[in-house]
């Protein structure tokens, strides 16, 4: 079948969703962990947080995530978003705007390292990959 020019369509994703966790200042990823069926994300932050507190020893301090989070609150965690700007300080803000850096990474793990599509059919295959 040929497609002519341009890139192949990829089908829609389906599947499990996956929690990441990158440090602020290197990128380095701190977390991850799937979570099975299609959890709302705000559900999923506080079980992130413990994986990561679980791996790396320590509790995060802060997190800086997106809108979709917003409302939620995690004992001992402040939680950053561009929700309100004025509520933010300047370095909060500054802060807010490293949210950007994880989407080359979540890229560079889907293309690079077969994390694009589980072929595997069902829950049975989404846990085994």
């Amino acid at each position: 079948m040929d497609l002519g020019k341009g890139k192949a369509r990829q089908p829609y994703e389906f599947g499990v969703k996956v929690g990441l966790a990158i440090s602020a200042r290197q990128g380095l990823i701190v977390g991850a962990r799937s979570f099975p069926g299609n959890p709302y994300d705000r559900d999923t932050l506080a079980k992130q947080l413990e994986q990561t507190a679980i791996l790396s020893g320590v509790m995060p301090c802060q997190a800086i995530v997106d809108l979709g989070f917003r409302g939620r609150e995690v004992p001992g965690v402040t939680i950053l978003h561009r929700g309100n700007p004025k509520r933010l300080t300047r370095r909060q803000s500054r802060w807010v705007q490293r949210l950007q850096s994880i989407e080359p990474i979540i890229g560079h793990l889907k293309a690079g390292h077969r994390l694009d599509r589980c072929r595997l059919k069902g829950l049975h295959g989404d846990a085994l990959t």
